[in-house]
């Protein structure tokens, strides 16, 4: 069944629910990773609030905070890679139909 246009409405729609599925499949994950990220994050936050009551003297306080600095930094770079791919996978798995890849089923 075809329209005037020449799209198969069915075709169209069972697109789009390969798009939704991919969007929600990829959102989660996407969310998942965001919270695993910010509970790491937390967890080592508080365990450097902890050293830092522990410095005894200026020197030690640099280092600790030097060290947090640079965990820090790698740990945000590392979750922003990570996203990215993510994202991309999501976009990939949403549009793969277009490609040719996991196409719909056609209305026969």
């Amino acid at each position: 069944m075809s329209t005037e246009t020449g799209l198969d409405p069915l075709l169209a729609f069972r697109a789009s629910q390969q798009l939704f599925e991919a969007w929600t499949k990829g959102t989660g994950a996407f969310a998942s990773e965001i919270c695993e990220f910010a509970r790491t994050r937390l967890r080592e936050d508080i365990s450097t609030w902890t050293r830092l009551m522990g410095c005894k003297e200026p020197r030690e306080l640099l280092e600790c905070q030097r060290q947090f600095a640079e965990g820090a930094t790698k740990a945000y770079l590392d979750e922003a890679g990570k996203l990215s791919r993510l994202t991309a996978e999501m976009v990939g798995d949403s549009l793969s139909f277009l490609n040719g890849g996991n196409k719909p089923a056609s209305s026969t």
